[in-house]
């Protein structure tokens, strides 16, 4: 294959795709001791091995930290072990791996969880308790709505790595939210590129790359001269 040859672009994904790709997560978690073992491995001991792996944990945990439910203007939580966090944190993580799979790398976590930031209700600051609620708020909807999109299959894995990974029962809902407010959003980040991304693929086909090549010298040649 020449090296400028595009590769066509895959579909946006379905629930067949996200069923796949969370059967490979699982044989990941599988090969590294369950899923307990990997998110806080990953989560807890190689954030604080690497540079970059620790300011993702703390980005990922400002995030999560908005559905945390608080008493007050304090934001101090009610519970003061951040539980819901916790577990939605670990749910952003779970959807990191599910969509490096299903987005076959075409998206980076990073740029994805950055989206999502961006596109909160008050995304630089929050000033109140109804600003920051409202924060949260938008993630548990949005998380809502990608659970939906994952599938029932899917959604049957969320709830056995939920079991495993989140101990407290009353949070759990907001382990699956985490993976689901990702999950869409990275879902809409491909869908609306994947038209210009078909566009600009059809285009390729078309053209014959050899004589715009050709065409491409001719013309400068002719105007140096």
């Amino acid at each position: 294959m020449p090296e400028f040859e595009m590769k066509r672009p895959f579909p946006v994904p379905n629930e067949v795709d996200y069923a796949i790709g969370a059967a490979f997560v699982d044989g990941i978690f599988e090969n590294n001791h369950g899923a307990w073992y990997l998110y806080n491995k990953q989560a807890l001991i190689d954030a604080q091995a690497g540079q970059d792996i620790r300011k993702l944990y703390i980005a990922t945990s400002g995030l999560a930290r908005t559905v945390e439910p608080i008493a007050d203007d304090t934001f101090k939580p009610i519970d003061p072990l951040y539980k819901a966090t916790h577990a939605f944190r670990a749910g952003m993580w779970t959807a990191g791996l599910l969509g490096t799979e299903v987005y076959n790398g075409r998206l980076s976590y990073i740029d994805v969880h950055n989206t999502l930031s961006a596109n909160l209700p008050h995304p630089d600051t929050h000033h109140n308790q109804g600003d920051y609620e409202k924060n949260g708020e938008y993630l548990m909807a949005l998380g809502n709505l990608g659970l939906e999109a994952l599938g029932f299959e899917t959604r049957d894995y969320l709830e056995r790595w939920g079991e495993e990974i989140v101990s407290e029962p009353a949070v759990r809902h907001y382990y699956a939210l985490g993976t689901g407010a990702v999950m869409s959003t990275y879902h809409s980040i491909y869908a609306a590129a994947y038209p210009s991304m078909m566009e600009d693929y059809t285009v390729s086909q078309i053209l014959d790359f050899d004589e715009l090549d050709h065409y491409l010298s001719s013309n400068s040649d002719t105007s140096s001269n």
